[in-house]
C-alpha cells in the first residue's frame, strides 16, 4: 500500500509493516496512523510530517530486523519443543537400545553348519547333523528324545499305526445325567449352537452339560504332546476380552474326575460370524486307569459390564468343532490289520509265530509240509474197520495182558461223522472183553438204550433210561404177572353192583359240584343237594358246638321288639345313664375327646388350665361338663379354645380361692354361626 502526500516523498509499506503499526499509540496517546473503512488515515495537524518520517524509519528498522538471520531473540530448541534433538547427521545417527537388542539375538550371517553358512538356506542331511548328545546317561537302546511337556526325556516311542486320537463334539447323550458325548465318529445331525449369557460379574459360566468320551482310554498312561482343539464361536459384542475355555479331566468308572489340564482362546470372540478359535496346548504324560474316560468341560467369560452371549458351535459339515489329541492308537487294538476281518486281528505272540514259521517233528509244534500232510492223510484214509494201537502196531486183532491200557477207534464205513472214539480202554483176558470207562458215539441219540442191531452194529433204541429203570422188579415179571387177577373179575362201568365194600380211603364222584352237601334222591342215588334249598358247608358248620335242640333255644329266647336297640325309639323309666369320665390330677393342656367322654375331672389342679377344642363329631345338643377343683386355696387361671363360647352365662376364667370344685356345664350347638360352638350353659 502507498501513501502519496504531495508535499512530501512517496513512501511505500507492505502488508506486514501494516499490520506491525496498525493503531500503534505514540505521542501523547495519538496514533500516527489508522484504517478506517478501508480509508487509511496518517496523524493530524502540524505533526504530520514527523510523524511521517517516524513511520518511515520505524519501517526500514522492521525491514532490517526481518532479514536478520542470526537469531537476534536467542530462542532455544527447547523452547520450540525440539530439546531432545541432537544436531547430528543421518550418516552418524545411532540406533535405540531396544533396536540394538533385537540384532544382538540375531544369528551371525558368518555361522556354519558343518561348513555350510547358514545365511544361505543350505540343505542339511543326517550326517551334517551329527549325532545328538543324550539326554541323561541312563537312555537304552531303542529310546527316543520325548517331549513331557516341560523337557525332553529318555523314552520307549510309542507302537502307534495312526495319527493321535481324535475327538468330535456331538449332540448325543451320554447316558449319565448333564454329559453328553464326545465321539471318534463325527456327528451326522446338523450344526449345533451352544449359547451362554455371561456379564463382567457371572464369569466364568459353564456350558450347561459337559462332554464324555464314548469309550474308556484303554491305557494307563496319557500320552505327553500337543492337545490342539478346533474350537468354532461367535459374540454378540464386538469389543471387550471375551474369552472361550476349555477343561479336560480323567474320569473314573465310579464317577470320580480329576482335572488335568485347562486352556482357553489366546484373542479375544469379538466377531457375531462363527470362526475359528484354536486353542493349543502342550501337556505332559498323564496316569490314568484303563477304565477311565475323558471329560471335557467348557466355560466362557468377559470383561464387559453388560450381558454378553458367547456361542459354541460344534456338529454339521462346516463348524464341526474337534479335539486332536496326542493319544496313540496301539496297534493290538486295530481290527481287520493284516487281513483280518472285522473282530480279528492276525497279531501273533513269539509263541504262535515260533508255531507258524517252523516245522513240526517229533519233538517240536510247528506246520506240517505238504508232503508230510500227505503222508498223514494216507494213513487216515487206509483205516476203515476196527484198529488198535499199541507200540505202532495195527491189526484187526489184539491180545493184551490184563489191565494193559490201549486206544480203540470204531468207524463207520460211510461217514466220519458217524465215528466213536473210546478212550481208557483195558481188555480182560479172563472173560476176553474190553472194558472202556468213556465211550462217545456221535451217530447215537442222547439218553437212549443202546443194542446190537442185525449188522451187530451199536444202535440207539426208543426205550430211554428212565423208562428202562421201571424195571425193577424183584423176581421174573412173568411169574408175577400170572398171579394177577384174571380180566373180567373186577369192579367196571358195565358191572356197577357190588356187596358190602370197603373203601379204605376216599371216594371220589366226579359228576358231584364241589363244596356242598351230599343226599340220595328217591331212586337212591348219590347226589349233590343244591345250595339254594339246602345249606352249604359253611352254613352247616353253623351247628358246631350246639349243645341242645336249637329250636328249644329259640323259644326261650326275648320276643322282638321287647328290648332296645341302637335305631329304636323308647322311654327309659326308673333306669341309670352313666357318665363317662376322664379323670385326672391335674394338666395343663386338656383335648376331650367328645365321642369318648361326657365329664372332665381335674380334682388337684395344680396350675392354670387351658381347655383346647374337643376332638371328635359331637351331636347336636350334646352335654359335657368340666370340673376343675384346686389343689391349695390358690385361685387356677381357665382359658379356652375357639370353640367354647358364653351365652348369657359367661365362661369363668379362674377357680375359686378353695380348694372346691368348679363345674362348668356345656351344651353343643351345630347350627352356631360361624360352626359349632360348646355354648356355656352352667357355672356352679
Amino acid at each position: 500500500m502507498s501513501v502519496i502526500n504531495a508535499k512530501f516523498e512517496v513512501l511505500t509499506f507492505n502488508n506486514s509493516q501494516m499490520a506491525q503499526y496498525q493503531n500503534r499509540v505514540i505521542e501523547n496517546g495519538r496514533p500516527i496512523f489508522h484504517l478506517e473503512n478501508n480509508t487509511f488515515y496518517i496523524g493530524n495537524g502540524t505533526n504530520a510530517l514527523k510523524d511521517l518520517v517516524a513511520i518511515n524509519a520505524a519501517a526500514g528498522d522492521l525491514a532490517a530486523h526481518i532479514a536478520d538471520t542470526s537469531n537476534p531473540h536467542e530462542v532455544t530448541a527447547t523452547q520450540v519443543g525440539l530439546g531432545n534433538v541432537d544436531n547430528t547427521s543421518d550418516l552418524n545417527k545411532p540406533i535405540s537400545t531396544a533396536t540394538q537388542t533385537a540384532l544382538d539375538n540375531k544369528l551371525d550371517d558368518t555361522v556354519t553348519i558343518n561348513g555350510h553358512l547358514v545365511s544361505g538356506s543350505p540343505s542339511l542331511t543326517a550326517l551334517d547333523v551329527g549325532t545328538v548328545a543324550a539326554v541323561s546317561t541312563d537312555a537304552v537302546a531303542g529310546q527316543a528324545l520325548v517331549f513331557n511337556g516341560s523337557t525332553y526325556i529318555n523314552s520307549s516311542i510309542p507302537t502307534s499305526a495312526g495319527a493321535g486320537v481324535s475327538y468330535f463334539f456331538t449332540n448325543t447323550d451320554s447316558g449319565v445325567a448333564g454329559y453328553e458325548i464326545i465321539s471318534k465318529t463325527p456327528d451326522t445331525v446338523g450344526e449345533q449352537t451352544e449359547a451362554i449369557v455371561v456379564t463382567a460379574g457371572t464369569s466364568p459360566i459353564y456350558l450347561d452339560h459337559a462332554y464324555l468320551t464314548d469309550t474308556a482310554i484303554g491305557v494307563t498312561t496319557l500320552d505327553a504332546g500337543l492337545w490342539a482343539f478346533d474350537m468354532y464361536a461367535h459374540c454378540s459384542a464386538t469389543n471387550g476380552t471375551n474369552t472361550l475355555t476349555i477343561e479336560a479331566y480323567k474320569r473314573t468308572s465310579g464317577g470320580t474326575e480329576t482335572l488335568l489340564f485347562s486352556a482357553s482362546t489366546s484373542g479375544s470372540i469379538v466377531d457375531n460370524v462363527t470362526e475359528l478359535y484354536p486353542i493349543k496346548t502342550v501337556q505332559p504324560a498323564f496316569s490314568c486307569n484303563a477304565t477311565d474316560k475323558l471329560v471335557f468341560k467348557i466355560k466362557v467369560s468377559t470383561d464387559r459390564s453388560s450381558s454378553t452371549t458367547i456361542s459354541f458351535i460344534h456338529s454339521g459339515t462346516t463348524h464341526y468343532s474337534n479335539i486332536q489329541t496326542p493319544l496313540s492308537i496301539p496297534h493290538n487294538n486295530l481290527l481287520g490289520t493284516q487281513g483280518g476281518d472285522d473282530g480279528e486281528k492276525y497279531h501273533l505272540n513269539l509263541a504262535h509265530y515260533t508255531i507258524a514259521t517252523q516245522a513240526a517233528t517229533a519233538s517240536l509244534s510247528g506246520y506240517l509240509s505238504s508232503v508230510k500232510f500227505a503222508e498223514f492223510d494216507a494213513k487216515q484214509s487206509a483205516i476203515t474197520n476196527l484198529a488198535i494201537n499199541k507200540g505202532g502196531t495195527n491189526s484187526t486183532s489184539y491180545t493184551a495182558a490184563s489191565g494193559t491200557q490201549c486206544g480203540i477207534i470204531f468207524y463207520n464205513s460211510t461217514s466220519l461223522t458217524n465215528d466213536a472214539t473210546l478212550s481208557d480202554l483195558s481188555y480182560d483176558t479172563a472173560t476176553n472183553a474190553f472194558y472202556c470207562n468213556n465211550a462217545i458215539m456221535s451217530s447215537l441219540t442222547a439218553s437212549t438204550v443202546v443194542y446190537a442191531d442185525a449188522n451187530k452194529k451199536i444202535v440207539s433204541s426208543s426205550v430211554t433210561p428212565t423208562q428202562l429203570s421201571y424195571l425193577d422188579a424183584t423176581s421174573s415179571i412173568q411169574t408175577q404177572l400170572n398171579g394177577k387177577q384174571a380180566s373180567g373179575s373186577y369192579l367196571t362201568s358195565s358191572s356197577p353192583s357190588i356187596t358190602s365194600p370197603t373203601i379204605a380211603t376216599s371216594l371220589t364222584a366226579s359228576y358231584a359240584t364241589a363244596s356242598t352237601i351230599a343226599g340220595f334222591d328217591a331212586s337212591k342215588n348219590l347226589i349233590t343237594l343244591a345250595t339254594a334249598t339246602y345249606p352249604n358247608l359253611t352254613e352247616l358248620a353253623y351247628v358246631k358246638g350246639v349243645t341242645s335242640a336249637i329250636q328249644t333255644q329259640l323259644d326261650s329266647k326275648q320276643a322282638s321288639g321287647s328290648y332296645i336297640t341302637a335305631s329304636s325309639t323308647d322311654t327309659l323309666t326308673n333306669k341309670r345313664i352313666t357318665n363317662r369320665v376322664l379323670s385326672e390330677a391335674s394338666n395343663a393342656s386338656v383335648t376331650v375327646n367328645s365321642d369318648s367322654y361326657d365329664v372332665y375331672e381335674a380334682y388337684a389342679q395344680t396350675a392354670a388350665i387351658l381347655f383346647n377344642n374337643p376332638t371328635g363329631t359331637p351331636t347336636n345338643q350334646q352335654i359335657l361338663q368340666l370340673i376343675i377343683a384346686s389343689s391349695t386355696t390358690a385361685a387356677r387361671a381357665i382359658t379356652y379354645g375357639t370353640a367354647f363360647v358364653s351365652s348369657t352365662i359367661t365362661l369363668p376364667t379362674t377357680t375359686a380361692a378353695t380348694t372346691q370344685p368348679i363345674t362348668i356345664t356345656l351344651q353343643y350347638h351345630s347350627n352356631y354361626a360361624g360352626g359349632g360352638k360348646w355354648v356355656c350353659k352352667g357355672v356352679a
